[in-house]
């Protein structure tokens, strides 16, 4: 029989939120994974801000992020840029953000852009990093994470638990699987 990987049920991770067509968001202890399969509207920012907020209840001390955004997605809609900026605006409460951008070239790099133009402008002690690969950076979201949090995440089980996270919510927000 061939591997399978983990269904929701054995995974580590609790789904926060669903928005089809748009994104999952789901939490391993105090890590916020986001997985973007659509366009970001205003709508989808919104949910997505809501779940960060349970997230920051649960965890006053502090917690993190990661993002995936898989390849070829169009730029957020106009509204929705507005609201990404409050992402980083608020970022006193998160302690390290990895983005990943699964693709390369114009599109990755204009994302990369707008992206690395929002943290600036919002200043804060938030740590980010942009990278088209989740191996490039477990090691320093690891590091960061225990630095701004005291939370230790040892690197190798943390890709395992991100890598099957994000499958999961690429599949969750494609409606290919449900929450039970």
């Amino acid at each position: 029989m061939p591997d399978e990987p983990p269904s929701l049920l054995t995974l580590p991770t609790r789904t926060l939120r669903v928005e089809l067509g748009h994104f999952a968001i789901s939490a391993y202890r105090n890590i916020s994974i986001a997985v973007w399969v659509g366009q970001a509207t205003r709508l989808a920012v919104e949910g997505l801000l809501e779940a960060q907020k349970k997230l920051v209840a649960l965890h006053p001390n502090g917690h993190s992020a990661v993002s995936f955004i898989l390849d070829g997605l169009p730029a957020p809609e106009p509204e929705a840029q507005a609201l990404i900026s409050r992402v980083f605006e608020a970022r006193s409460q998160i302690s390290c953000l990895a983005i990943i951008l699964e693709g390369s070239g114009f599109w990755a790099s204009g994302l990369r852009s707008m992206l690395n133009n929002y943290h600036r402008q919002a200043g804060g002690p938030a740590a980010l990093k942009v990278a088209t690969s989740l191996d490039s950076v477990v090691t320093w979201f690891s590091e960061e994470h225990k630095k701004g949090t005291g939370v230790e995440l040892l690197p190798k089980p943390l890709l395992s638990i991100l890598a099957n996270a994000r499958q999961e919510g690429e599949r969750l927000a494609k409606g290919q699987l449900r929450v039970m």
